[in-house]
C-alpha cells in the first residue's frame, strides 16, 4: 500500500498560517504486495506503508528511508477475577502463555510483518522493560502448571473473538491449547456483542484484545483499560498496585520519574499477575523517498497525525 504526496505553495485560508505545505495527499491501495513494491520502486509514490520485511534491505540499498515505530499489540485476556474460573488461578494463565508458540504464529499469520513481544510495549519504546521474563513457549512447562493448578487432564473453555479478528488467529490459539489438554471452543462475536461481553464480563473464557502503542504515545492511554474503573474488561484481575501505579503515573509529569512507574506496571501485568498474554505486534513500518520531510505518520495515533507539517524538499 502506498500514497502520493504533491508539492504546492501553502493554501490560503488554512487555520494554521503558512500551512499546509502539500496541495494533496493521494492514497493508492494495491492489494498485491509485490505489485505495490514494484510500483514504489518505479517512482509511483513517495511513501509506502507496511512494506514486507524481505524488501527492506533492497529499499535501503536503493536509497530509500526505512523507519519503524510501535504498533498494536495483540493480547489474550482472561476472566481472572472470577474465583470459580480456571483462569482465577495464576498458574492457569501462565500455562496458557507457555502453551502458545507466539513466534510461529507471528511468522505464519503475518510473515515478515508481525513481531513477538512479551509485554504490552515494544523494544523501541521507552516503556519497554528489559527485565520482564515472560513465559516462553514450553508445552511441558504448561502441562506442569496445569497439573499444579489441579487440572492434570486439562479443562474446557471458550475462546471469544470478534468478527473483525481473523479466524486463523483463534484457530491457531485453539490448536496450541489442545496440545496441552485445554479444549477451547471458538465463539465468534459481532463487534457489538464483543463490546457488551467486555463491559459485562464473561465466565471461563479467553477474549482477544488489541492495545495500540504507536510511536511516542504515552502507554497510560492504552493501559488505562487495566484500571478497575475503566469500564472495560469487567472480569479481568485488577490488582490494587496496578490501579495505584496507573493513577500515580498520570499525575507525574516528569518523564524520568514516570518511566520506572510505567516499567513497573508492565512487569506487574506480566511476570507477577499474568493479567494478559501479549502475543505480537504490528510495527508501523514505512519507507519513503529522501524528499519527504516531517511525515511522522506512524509515530502517533492516526487521528493525531499532522499531515499539514509534511513537506517535500526539491
Amino acid at each position: 500500500m502506498s500514497y502520493l504526496l504533491f508539492w504546492s505553495a501553502p493554501s490560503a485560508g488554512y487555520w494554521q498560517k503558512g500551512k499546509p505545505y502539500l496541495d494533496a495527499i493521494e492514497w493508492i491501495y494495491i492489494a498485491d504486495r509485490t505489485t505495490a513494491h514494484l510500483a514504489f520502486l518505479a517512482g509511483q509514490g513517495h511513501v509506502r506503508t507496511y512494506p514486507q520485511s524481505q524488501d527492506l534491505a533492497e529499499l535501503r540499498d536503493k536509497g530509500f528511508v526505512v523507519s519503524k515505530s510501535g504498533g498494536p499489540v495483540f493480547n489474550l485476556l482472561y476472566d481472572s477475577a472470577n474465583a470459580d474460573s480456571p483462569f482465577g488461578n495464576l498458574k492457569e494463565r501462565q500455562a496458557v502463555t507457555h502453551a502458545i508458540d507466539r513466534a510461529a504464529m507471528a511468522k505464519r499469520l503475518g510473515p515478515g510483518l508481525y513481531e513477538v513481544t512479551n509485554q504490552n510495549s515494544v523494544p523501541s519504546h521507552w516503556s519497554y522493560n528489559m527485565e520482564i521474563k515472560g513465559y516462553p513457549y514450553d508445552p511441558a512447562k504448561a502441562k506442569q502448571l496445569l497439573a499444579e493448578a489441579g487440572y492434570p487432564n486439562g479443562f474446557k473453555t471458550t475462546l471469544y473473538a470478534s468478527t473483525a479478528t481473523s479466524p486463523d488467529y483463534m484457530e491457531a490459539v485453539q490448536g496450541y491449547l489442545a496440545k496441552v489438554g485445554i479444549d477451547g471452543k471458538i465463539q465468534m462475536l459481532t463487534l457489538a456483542a464483543s463490546t457488551e461481553l467486555q463491559q459485562k464480563g464473561w465466565k471461563n473464557g479467553i477474549i482477544n484484545a488489541v492495545f495500540g502503542l504507536p510511536g511516542s504515545q504515552d502507554p497510560s492511554r492504552a493501559w488505562s483499560t487495566f484500571h478497575s474503573k475503566s469500564g472495560r474488561y469487567a472480569t479481568i484481575l485488577h490488582p490494587p498496585e496496578v490501579d495505584q501505579l496507573l493513577e500515580q503515573s498520570l499525575l507525574e509529569l516528569d518523564l524520568e520519574k514516570r518511566k520506572p512507574m510505567i516499567q513497573r506496571l508492565a512487569k506487574l501485568m506480566v511476570d507477577e499477575h499474568a493479567i494478559s498474554t501479549p502475543m505480537y505486534y504490528i510495527p508501523g513500518t514505512i519507507t519513503k523517498t529522501t524528499a519527504v520531510k516531517d511525515l511522522r505518520l506512524t509515530e502517533e495515533p492516526f487521528l493525531s497525525w499532522t499531515p499539514e507539517d509534511t513537506w517535500l524538499s526539491k
